[in-house]
Order: C-alpha cells, then sequence, then structure tokens
C-alpha cells in the first residue's frame, strides 16, 4: 500500500471537489490531495452545466413535472375540482444567493482561462420555458407573479418570435418565456479547468477506493 503525507484530503474530484481544491491551494500554501475512484471528474459526467438562478428558484425542473401532470389530470378529467398551486419557488434567500453565485462567473471565467489555460464556455444563452396550451400561459404568469422585482429580467416570445429565435422548436409551441440572466457553462470543461488550476498551485490528484488516515 502506497502512503502519502498531505495536510488536507477532499474526497471526490467532482466540480465541487476541483473548485475547493483551486480556491484552497490558490489561498494557502497547505499541501492538498484530491482523491477520486476514477478518473477525476467523473462525478460531474452526468451534469448538465446550467447556471438557472431564476429557473431553479422559481421551480423549473421538478415543479414543471408537477405542474404537467396536473394539467394532464385536468384534461383527462375536465368535471372533477382541481386548483392550480403557484409554481414552487425556493425561499428568496435561495434566489439572492443564486443570482450573486452566477454574477461571479465571469470574473471566474477569465480567471481561469488566464490561470489554467482552460476555456470552460460561458454561454449567455438564457433560458427558455416553452408553452404549448393555455395552461402552461398561466403557469408562466403565475411564475412572473411571484418575481415581480425581476421583472425586467424575463423576456416573452409569442410563438413567430419563439421560431424566429429558435427554428428548430417544435411547430406545437405557442410561445416562451425567457429567463434573461439564465445561462450555461460546459461541466467538463469546468471541470477541467479547476483541476489544471489546481495542480498548477501544487494539487496532488491520486486515484483509490480506500483511504487510511492517522
Amino acid at each position: 500500500m502506497e502512503k502519502h503525507t498531505t495536510d488536507i484530503v477532499i474526497a471526490g474530484g467532482g466540480v465541487i471537489g476541483m473548485a475547493v481544491a483551486y480556491f484552497l491551494s490558490r489561498e494557502s500554501d497547505l499541501s492538498i490531495t484530491v482523491i477520486d475512484q476514477k478518473k477525476p471528474g467523473n462525478a460531474s459526467w452526468s451534469s448538465a452545466g446550467g447556471l438557472w438562478p431564476i429557473g431553479e428558484s422559481v421551480g423549473l425542473g421538478c415543479g414543471v413535472i408537477f405542474f404537467k401532470s396536473l394539467s394532464r389530470h385536468r384534461r383527462d378529467n375536465p368535471n372533477a375540482p382541481l386548483a392550480f398551486d403557484r409554481p414552487h419557488q425556493m425561499p428568496d434567500c435561495f434566489l439572492n444567493y443564486s443570482l450573486i453565485s452566477n454574477a461571479m462567473f465571469p470574473d471566474l471565467w477569465e480567471e481561469l482561462k488566464e490561470n489554467a489555460g482552460v476555456d470552460f464556455r460561458l454561454e449567455k444563452t438564457g433560458l427558455k420555458f416553452l408553452m404549448y396550451d393555455e395552461d402552461d400561459i398561466a403557469y408562466a404568469k403565475q411564475i412572473q407573479q411571484g418575481i415581480p422585482h425581476l421583472v425586467n429580467q424575463l423576456s416573452w416570445q409569442n410563438q413567430e418570435q419563439l421560431h424566429k429565435e429558435e427554428p428548430y422548436i417544435s411547430e406545437k409551441a405557442i410561445g416562451s418565456l425567457t429567463f434573461l440572466p439564465d445561462h450555461q457553462v460546459n461541466p467538463y470543461l469546468l471541470v477541467q479547468a479547476y483541476r489544471d488550476g489546481a495542480q498548477k498551485n501544487g494539487v496532488k490528484m491520486r486515484s483509490c477506493r480506500y483511504l487510511v488516515t492517522n
């Protein structure tokens, strides 16, 4: 069994582990080792890379899936009493934290391009909520009503505008609501940028399944 000594051990070489390794090595003289079972970053290979401060905060994802289920149930049972709740929204502190974090990414992008030589491809794409029927429109309006202080960060597109912007979207889509600050990165390159930057700072990478500490 190989023996190594280090001040700090970080278990897991995904985006969180590599970010911790990079920033800790940038701010200290401690010896740092990142361990992972396989290739560093393996834990983040399935990530989508979305920076969605508004989309995540207003409940898109699981919130939309749940709402779609209710909408389908209402269409299948038109006489059943079924009230639509407001979209599930995260606490304001989550939204504020996400917006602040998102605003830091342009500087991080430039820093890692310079320090690590890796462009993790920050793309200011916005995030579109597509609408296919009146229930979707009602859902989008409820989202807007829930974040009145961010109304200038939202943009509505009718069917013509949507298909002009996104010609490959289904013709069944009748419009969209775009969250303007919600962007995208390449998660693989983000992990690589953190990893390469950390290694330049002296961080060691180890592949192992077991760790014994004294």
